[in-house]
């Protein structure tokens, strides 16, 4: 019998300009310092947050297991939610209509373990680039979904 366990993580984002929402999914890469967060977490060595900041950036360089920060970081917020159903932990963000405006959005992650509101602050936990840069306009709105699954 294998009892291979596998993270895997995606984003959704959601950005409605002038009420209609153009919706782009893709999976990220879970960052090797990502993984050693969950362990320590699981093990309750580390007692601080795990998930404290989802993060926008404008780098543009392939994400890698061995990435630590954002090329470019831009903007952070803590997620509005954080959930566990299943296997599945999910954390959401919104970016209200007056946010990140005039910034082309190309990359995101998730920071967590020690993180503040400095930029590059705490574990990067989970990076993507995006193969379309997202330009953020003042009147959008974009919804922000990050989801972990083990199976």
């Amino acid at each position: 019998m294998s009892n291979r366990l596998k993270l895997y993580g995606k984003y959704t984002i959601k950005h409605t300009i002038d009420g209609v929402k153009h919706i782009t999914v893709f999976k990220n890469t879970i960052t090797n310092n990502g993984v050693l967060t969950i362990l320590q977490k699981f093990g309750d060595i580390k007692t601080t947050a795990g998930i404290q900041f989802i993060a926008l950036g404008t780098g543009s360089s392939s994400a890698t297991v061995a990435d630590i920060k954002l090329d470019a970081e831009s903007f952070r917020k803590p997620p509005a939610t954080i959930a566990a159903v299943g296997a599945t932990l999910t954390a959401t963000q919104v970016l209200e209509s007056d946010e990140t405006n005039g910034i082309s959005i190309s990359e995101i992650g998730v920071y967590g373990i020690d993180a503040t509101s400095a930029t590059d602050s705490g574990v990067l936990i989970s990076r993507a680039v995006l193969s379309t840069p997202i330009e953020k306009q003042s009147g959008d709105v974009i919804d922000i979904t990050w989801e972990l699954t083990l199976s």
